[in-house]
């Protein structure tokens, strides 16, 4: 499973699990279970991370690359995400657990998996389902996209 062994094969804690959160329901539940990980000395560090679309990457596409364009609706969904983020850090707060939230923009599973691999994350907890069922049907959930791109543990909530 995720829990480490030591060299007498006995269990011992995670040090760090990476929690994505898009403020669904589902991304909520893997919340309140990576918090109550903590709560019990199974995780000993939690990070909640937040991603949000890169416009002037993503969005330029759809002929939508203008500068005053890119600037307000960027600055709108920078304001969403950091919401999102301090709403998923009331769990912990209600309890006196620590916990990291951080916001990052670009393509949502990539990203996902670059940060954890990049700052050493023992595991990651997803929710499997985001807000976005059109990208879904078409590309494949982040969730799905997640297990096949990570090197570490992907525990999926349902």
């Amino acid at each position: 499973m995720f829990l480490e062994k030591n060299m007498k094969g006995e269990s011992k804690m995670l040090k760090k699990l990476l929690v994505p959160t898009d403020g669904s329901d589902s991304a909520y539940k893997a919340i309140y279970y990576a918090r109550d990980l903590l709560k019990h000395k199974i995780a000993e560090e939690v990070v909640i991370l937040h991603v949000g679309p890169a416009i002037g990457e993503n969005w330029g596409f759809y002929g939508l690359s203008k500068a005053d364009f890119e600037l307000k609706y960027q600055c709108v969904l920078d304001d969403a995400g950091k919401r999102i983020l301090r709403l998923a850090r009331e769990p912990f707060e209600k309890e006196g657990l620590p916990v990291e939230t951080v916001y990052l923009c670009g393509d949502l599973a990539e990203t996902i998996v670059n940060y954890a691999e990049e700052n050493d994350f023992k595991a990651i907890i997803i929710g499997n389902k985001g807000f976005s069922k059109i990208a879904e049907l078409l590309l494949g959930s982040v969730c799905d996209r997640v297990i096949r791109l990570a090197k570490i543990p992907v525990m999926v909530i349902r």
